[in-house]
């Protein structure tokens, strides 16, 4: 794992859905003005992707429940290469925690889609991810 250049005030909870901001010091390209939403946080370590960088390209799935097949591809983090899925349920009130999906898994994503049988659902899929040690965040 590698750690990422950002780094957080120490009286600041961090969990999973937590999003982070980058600050004017973080001038560094991948993280100007970056915001990161945590997808894993536990003992091993930290995972983040970044939600505010899109790449020029889309991703093709084959069947996503009837859903539109070419889902926007964005740019996660520089820590691997792997893709993941965001997926997003407007409708439910209760903000992130319980209305936001991740997984690294299209099969996962393709399961979920049935599962909900949601009307208006957003899917994002990234490139990359930000991960950072035990204790760094």
């Amino acid at each position: 794992m590698k750690t990422s250049g950002i780094k957080q005030k120490k009286d600041v909870r961090v969990s999973q859905s937590t999003i982070l901001c980058s600050t004017p010091i973080n001038k560094h390209s991948v993280f100007k003005k970056a915001i990161v939403l945590i997808t894993r946080y536990n003992s091993y370590g930290t995972t983040g992707i970044i939600l505010n960088s899109p790449l020029d390209s889309i991703v093709h799935l084959n069947d996503v429940h009837n859903l539109r097949n070419e889902i926007p591809l964005n740019y996660g983090g520089p820590d691997d290469n792997l893709l993941s899925f965001l997926v997003s349920i407007p409708s439910l009130p209760d903000g992130i925690r319980t209305s936001t999906y991740w997984s690294r898994n299209s099969k996962d994503l393709m399961l979920l889609m049935k599962l909900i049988n949601a009307e208006e659902v957003l899917i994002n899929s990234y490139k990359g991810s930000m991960q950072w040690f035990p204790g760094d965040l």
